[in-house]
C-alpha cells in the first residue's frame, strides 16, 4: 500500500512540476516577446476556462479594460483581439500578406473538405485560382443566372408577405427563407423543396458545429477525447452532406453526358473544371482564363459550403460579429510582437459600437447618421471601423451579389407594403438583444403587420 502511495505522490509531483515549468516558460516567453496586455491566465490552460465569455460582447468589455489590442492565451494558442481601426488597418492593409491565412480548426477542416475551398484554404496559388473562379464565374454580374434567381426570389418573397393579409408575421422567418431559397436555387438549380429542407437542415447543423467549442483546437493533444461529442456530430453531418451533394453532382454529370452543356447553376459552372468531366469540358472557360485549374468533388463541395454557410451579416444594423486571421510569420503590430501561428480576432461588433467613432448613441439604430455626405463610410473595406464584408485579400468575393439581394429585397418590401407592429406592442418594448453566433442574430425575431400599399401584379 505504501508503494502505491509513493507512486501516486511521484506522479502528482511530476505533473505539478511540468505544469509549473510550462507556466514559467510561458512567462519568460511573454517577457522576451513584447505582448500586449490582457487578462491573467492559469498555468498551461491560460484563459481557457473563460472561453465561454469570449463572445462579441464579452470581448468588447475586455477591450474597455485592456485596450483596443489585447492578448489572450487560450490553451496553447496565442489570440490577439483587435477592436481598434488603426490596428486593423496595420494588420489588413500594411501586413496583409502575413495575416492572409485563416486559423485552422477541426470544424473548418470538416466544413471546407480539408481546406479544399476558397474561404478557408491557405493563401497561395491554389487559393488565388479558387478566388478568381468565384469572382469571375460564380459571383460576377456577368453570370446572369444568379441575378435572375435573386429577382425571382424577391418576387416570391413579396407574394409570401402579401399572403399574410394584414396579419402579424415573422419577418425574420420570411427573410431567412428568402436567403436559403436564393442560395439553393443558385447552387443547384430547380430542385425539390424536400431537397432544399434537407440541405438547410445540414447547413444549420454544420453552422452550430462551426461555432461550438472544441478542446482539440486549443490543446491538440486532448483532441482525441471529444469531450462534448463534436467529432461525432461533424462526422454525421459531413456524411449527410456527402450523400446529398454527390447525388446532385451525379445528376449534373448525367445531364452533361446526355449532351446538355448549357450552364444553369453553380454546380454546372464548376463541373466545367471537374477533372473527370466527360468530353474534356474543363478546357472551356467561357472566355475566363483560369490556367490549369482542375477541381475535385471536394473542391465543389467546399465552394458550395462556403457560399451556403450563413456568414453574411446585415449591413444596416451593423451586426457582424468578428473575423479571424492567422499570422504566417512573426510580425510587429500595434507596437507589439505577434508570434507566428497566432490567431487574430477582429471584433467588428465592438468597433461598430465605439462611442469614440460613432458618438454617444453608437448602439442606437439611427440610419440618419449617414445622411450627411461627410459622415458616410465606405463598406467595401476602405474604412476600417466598418468591415461588413472584410477587407484586403480575404474580403468577401460575393459582396456585389449579396448587396444586390439585400437592397432589392428591402426596397421591394418597403415599396409594396406599409409596416406596423402588432396591436398592443410599442416600439420601445421590442427585444433588440442578440445571441452569440456566426452573425449575432436577434434573440427574438421581429413580428410585424404588412399592409399592401400598391396595386401590384405580384399582390
Amino acid at each position: 500500500m505504501e508503494y502505491y502511495s509513493q507512486d501516486a505522490y511521484f506522479v502528482t509531483a511530476s505533473l505539478i512540476s511540468i505544469a509549473f515549468f510550462l507556466w514559467y516558460a510561458s512567462r519568460l516567453r511573454r517577457t522576451a516577446i513584447l505582448l500586449p496586455p490582457g487578462p491573467p491566465g492559469l498555468p498551461v490552460l491560460g484563459n481557457l476556462l473563460s472561453v465561454h465569455q469570449f463572445t462579441h460582447r464579452g470581448l468588447a468589455k475586455l477591450s474597455k479594460i485592456h485596450g483596443g489590442f489585447f492578448h489572450l492565451r487560450v490553451g496553447q494558442v496565442n489570440v490577439f483581439v483587435v477592436s481598434s481601426p488603426e490596428t486593423v488597418r496595420e494588420i489588413i492593409h500594411e501586413n496583409d500578406s502575413v495575416f492572409s491565412h485563416r486559423p485552422v480548426t477541426a470544424a473548418m477542416v470538416y466544413v471546407s473538405y480539408d481546406l479544399a475551398d476558397m474561404a478557408f484554404a491557405h493563401y497561395g496559388p491554389f487559393w488565388r485560382q479558387m478566388r478568381k473562379l468565384c469572382v469571375l464565374k460564380l459571383f460576377s454580374p456577368r453570370r446572369d443566372v444568379s441575378w435572375r434567381v435573386v429577382r425571382g426570389e424577391v418576387d416570391a418573397l413579396v407574394r409570401s408577405v402579401a399572403e399574410l393579409r394584414r396579419v402579424a408575421g415573422s419577418v425574420g422567418d420570411l427573410v431567412f427563407k428568402f436567403a436559403t431559397n436564393v442560395t439553393f436555387r443558385a447552387a443547384f438549380g430547380a430542385q425539390s423543396r424536400e431537397d432544399e429542407k434537407v440541405f438547410v437542415d445540414i447547413i444549420l447543423e454544420l453552422s452550430e458545429i462551426f461555432m461550438a467549442f472544441n478542446m482539440g483546437d486549443y490543446i491538440p493533444c486532448l483532441g482525441w477525447l471529444d469531450l462534448n461529442g463534436i467529432g461525432k456530430r461533424m462526422a454525421a453531418a459531413r456524411h449527410a452532406l456527402d450523400v446529398f451533394i454527390d447525388r446532385i453532382i451525379d445528376e449534373h454529370l448525367a445531364k452533361l453526358r446526355n449532351g446538355d452543356v448549357s450552364a444553369s447553376d453553380m454546380v454546372d459552372d464548376m463541373i466545367a473544371y471537374l477533372v473527370d468531366a466527360p468530353g474534356g469540358r474543363h478546357k472551356r472557360a467561357d472566355g475566363v482564363e483560369l490556367g490549369d485549374l482542375h477541381l475535385t468533388r471536394d473542391n465543389i463541395k467546399g465552394l458550395i459550403m462556403a457560399r451556403a454557410s450563413p456568414r453574411r451579416c446585415s449591413v444596416s444594423t451593423r451586426r457582424c460579429r468578428s473575423s479571424s486571421a492567422r499570422a504566417s510569420t512573426t510580425a510587429p503590430s500595434g507596437g507589439y510582437t505577434v508570434p507566428r501561428g497566432s490567431r487574430i480576432w477582429i471584433n467588428n461588433w465592438a468597433m461598430c459600437r465605439d462611442e469614440v467613432l460613432w458618438g454617444t448613441d453608437a448602439a442606437a439604430f439611427r440610419p440618419s447618421r449617414f445622411a450627411d455626405e461627410s459622415a458616410r463610410v465606405e463598406f467595401k473595406g476602405g474604412d476600417f471601423q466598418y468591415l461588413p464584408f472584410g477587407s484586403g485579400r480575404r474580403s468577401c468575393p460575393g459582396m456585389q451579389l449579396g448587396m444586390f439581394a439585400v437592397e432589392l429585397g428591402l426596397a421591394e418590401l418597403l415599396h409594396c407594403f406599409d409596416w406596423s407592429l402588432p396591436a398592443g406592442t410599442e416600439p420601445l418594448e421590442l427585444d433588440m438583444d442578440d445571441v452569440f453566433g456566426l452573425t449575432a442574430p436577434k434573440a427574438e425575431r421581429l413580428c410585424a403587420v404588412p399592409s399592401p400599399r400598391l396595386s401590384c401584379p405580384l399582390l
